[in-house]
């Protein structure tokens, strides 16, 4: 048996089902957003259930193997234009693709992070970038 093939954590697709979930509430109580139960239901899902998306998506990713990486880059790009091309086909224009309010905005993010990590990878950056501070140590007053 290859030890190098992770077994599916059914709690990591439990945790996106149910930020699918709220994803979808949030997008149903959006017109009643002037009552404010629904404001703060939609304020406290919007806090936190896209940077979980974003965490999932990057602890999944195999920044190890550039040819992984590329082909995992490729895929979300395919996805991207098979949600994105009917759309500009309904419009009939390309408007779709630059809304940031439009329904593939988060994969194209992935898509850029993938490229970021790519490019970090590929100029040898990864693991050799520091923090550097040069703040005053004491904080005089």
């Amino acid at each position: 048996m290859n030890m190098a093939i992770l077994e599916r954590d059914y709690r990591i697709d439990g945790i996106k089902w149910l930020l699918i979930v709220l994803v979808t509430f949030g997008h149903v109580i959006e017109p009643a957003l002037s009552n404010p139960i629904a404001n703060k239901l939609y304020s406290i899902i919007y806090i936190f259930h896209m940077p979980l998306f974003v965490f999932i998506s990057g602890y999944y990713a195999n920044v190890k193997d550039k040819e992984k990486l590329i082909s995992k880059g490729f895929m979300l790009l395919e996805t991207f234009l098979v949600v994105m091309i009917p759309q500009c086909f309904y419009y009939g224009s390309i408007i779709p693709l630059l809304n940031p309010e439009n329904s593939g905005w988060y994969l194209i993010s992935l898509i850029t992070w993938y490229i970021i990590v790519f490019l970090l990878i590929t100029n040898k950056l990864v693991g050799k970038i520091v923090v550097r501070y040069d703040g005053d140590e004491g904080g005089s007053c």
